[in-house]
């Protein structure tokens, strides 16, 4: 039982600063303070519970791990009265260790248990609040509540500390961890527990040692997030030299083995590319400090006592911390977002070089819903990246997982937000109708565009001058009648499907109409006129003339060449095409393109190309949208950006004009 005992015991106190799994999650974080409060019963009972003094050994073990850190340790022994107390003293102190040590060697075990007294005396120990400052309370006890008669504080008051001490713990947020090294006495278990549960720590009976790792495996996520623990090996000792192999991890240069075992090991030796920095020694530890490791492994060699069994482990601090970058700004759903992680050096700011093996994954949380998703990135050699989008606006919480063998590191989570964009005013040019005309209707998807291209709903909030023109809605026509000249205004209000909107204001313009007379000289001057023109353009056929080159986009599905060419000189016979008649050439499927069949391609003068659309396609020009039906000019390296009407599909065309000659000589196409 003593055996079992101490291992346990001194687990416990190695997987408080350690994580008790090889493959462990390590989380970025720069180093920070750590304040530990021991607080230890030294009552009379102890003698029976821990006659080998197993509370001592484990104590110097702790300060052994953790010499020259940045933790500060304080400590409480007590029976039914504070026997003696240790303020919070730093480990980084030269001569701190030996004096803590002394004082433990010098504590005897007498008198009753008051574990309230002692708790309440550890608490106060506590000196910093600091957020940044990791706290945590190790409560080691036989568990009993004995108090000598005549005393004047109670069971009640005992029992009174323990919540007061609980409240303050949750309030500061820091846990207690509850050790009994025999059977809970009046305290109870349930009461151990619940000092730790409910401060976010965990409670622990020594003669359960085999649910140790899984209990501890929080301790180290709260406390050191800088290091992990790799269980190396358990051996029997035969009491001649025997020999352990182990593998440093990836991304470590310095560590620590340890060695736990019933009895003291005669020797050790290390064989390897490392320093050893510093080495410690008891009847029931080992321990091993190791700086500059350069090489992939390791061979220890060590001697211990006949029947023995040694627990090998390596402890390292990785050489870096992963950094998780998310877009800035406004960030809008269904939009994608370029996610980025990478490994930083300690004390440097430029980004590690990736090992190819490594791969990484981004788990990401809605937090509203619960929905998570686990997306993996993309290993560029320097960091680690995913493009991606999300259609469900609200917040989310998204962290980073980088994997390799005996490795995984974890970012600490970021939050961000997606919002639903408004609709978007795309052209707000005054309106001029006819005073005689008796309606004028305004399609409005020319107006205003929806985000995503949602479908998008319209109403009418005002009127400017109600004497001047009526108006009514119908889907996406604004159906205008005038009554008299001048100018008025409507302010129309657009509304997207998540009810995102905004309002506009159009502005209108009332002329006055011609008399009868001028109306019939103006039908046929207008007869006139359009005879010349149809004449005219009879007379004056255009040819294309150049070519087109095309850029597609699309994230799934079918992959495209980067760049395509199309000669325009080939369709010289005909006056005008359509977009898919051109796309046909290279043999691009029409599902593909949906809309093209409506995007109309017209030779005009000196080289330039006219196109008018009749479609749901989003095309712009040097950043504006064209509306439909409306013709616009394409010169010399213009270049349009299409969007077809399933929205999986895009394409940036770039105008070549060229001499007429020239593209029949280089382009032209036989049969």
């Amino acid at each position: 039982m003593r055996k079992v005992q101490w291992i346990v015991l001194l687990f416990f106190i190695l997987s408080f600063f350690i994580s008790p799994n090889s493959d462990a999650t390590i989380y970025a974080s720069e180093p920070s303070e750590v304040e530990v409060v021991f607080v230890i019963d030294t009552s009379y009972s102890m003698r029976t519970t821990d006659k080998e003094r197993i509370s001592t050994e484990v104590l110097n073990m702790f300060m052994d791990l953790n010499e020259n850190t940045k933790t500060k340790v304080g400590f409480v022994f007590y029976n039914d009265k504070i026997v003696a107390s240790q303020p919070l003293t730093s480990l980084e102190e030269g001569n701190a260790k030996s004096i803590l040590k002394d004082l433990f060697n010098s504590i005897s075990r007498t008198g009753y248990t008051d574990p309230g007294l002692g708790l309440k005396k550890g608490q106060e120990l506590f000196e910093n609040n600091d957020e940044q400052t990791k706290k945590a309370m190790i409560f080691l006890t036989d568990g009993e509540i004995d108090l000598p008669q005549g005393s004047k504080r109670t069971k009640e008051e005992s029992q009174n500390d323990i919540t007061k001490v609980i409240k303050k713990a949750k309030q500061d947020k820091y846990p207690i961890y509850s050790v009994s090294l025999a059977g809970a006495g009046n305290i109870g278990k349930k009461e151990l527990e619940q000092i730790a549960v409910e401060t976010g720590g965990s409670h622990f009976e020594a003669k359960n040692a085999v649910e140790l790792p899984e209990i501890f495996q929080s301790i180290f996520v709260k406390l050191s997030p800088s290091t992990t623990h790799f269980p190396i090996a358990t051996v029997t000792t035969n009491g001649k030299v025997q020999v352990v192999n182990i593998d440093i991890p990836y991304g470590m240069s310095e560590g620590t083995i340890t060695l736990l075992s019933q009895y003291p090991i005669d020797e050790t030796i290390l064989y390897g590319q490392a320093t050893l920095s510093e080495q410690h020694r008891s009847n029931h530890y080992t321990i091993l400090k190791m700086k500059q490791i350069t090489g992939k492994s390791l061979s220890l060699n060590f001697k211990g006592v006949i029947g023995d069994m040694v627990q090998v482990s390596f402890l390292g601090n990785y050489d870096f911390l992963p950094s998780l970058e998310l877009p800035e700004g406004e960030l809008v759903k269904d939009e994608p977002l370029l996610i980025r992680t990478t490994l930083i050096k300690n004390g440097n700011s430029a980004p590690s070089k990736l090992a190819a093996d490594l791969s990484g994954e981004l788990i990401v949380k809605h937090l509203k819903t619960g929905t998570e998703l686990r997306l993996p990135m993309k290993n560029t050699g320097t960091s680690f990246e995913l493009e991606q989008s999300f259609s469900l606006p609200g917040i989310y919480e998204a962290k980073a997982l980088i994997k390799g063998e005996n490795f995984q590191i974890e970012t600490q989570p970021k939050s961000f937000e997606l919002i639903d964009s408004q609709p978007l005013i795309v052209k707000s040019e005054p309106i001029t109708i006819n005073k005689w005309k008796e309606d004028t209707s305004i399609n409005l998807s020319g107006y205003f565009s929806g985000p995503n291209q949602d479908k998008l709903t319209y109403e009418i909030k005002a009127i400017g001058d109600d004497k001047k023109i009526t108006a009514t809605i119908k889907e996406n026509l604004l159906t205008i009648t005038p009554i008299e000249k001048g100018k008025t205004s409507i302010d129309i209000r657009a509304v997207d499907q998540s009810g995102k909107s905004i309002l506009s204001t159009l502005h209108i313009s009332i002329e006055s109409g011609w008399n009868p007379t001028y109306i019939m000289a103006g039908v046929a001057a207008g007869f006139i006129c359009i005879g010349l023109i149809t004449l005219w353009l009879v007379r004056k056929n255009y040819s294309f003339v150049g070519r087109i080159e095309g850029v597609f986009y699309q994230t799934e599905g079918k992959t495209f060449l980067s760049k395509k060419y199309w000669s325009l000189a080939s369709f010289n016979t005909k006056s005008q095409l359509t977009l898919l008649e051109l796309f046909s050439r290279l043999d691009i499927e029409e599902t593909l393109i949906p809309g093209a069949e409506r995007i109309i391609l017209q030779a005009g003068s000196n080289g330039v190309l006219t196109i008018k659309h009749d479609s749901k396609c989003i095309i712009l020009k040097g950043g504006t949208i064209v509306p439909r039906n409306q013709k616009i000019s394409l010169r010399n390296n213009e270049k349009l950006f299409i969007t077809f009407e399933d929205g999986k599909m895009e394409v940036e065309l770039l105008y070549k004009a060229a001499e007429k000659h020239e593209i029949l000589k280089q382009y032209s196409y036989s049969g």
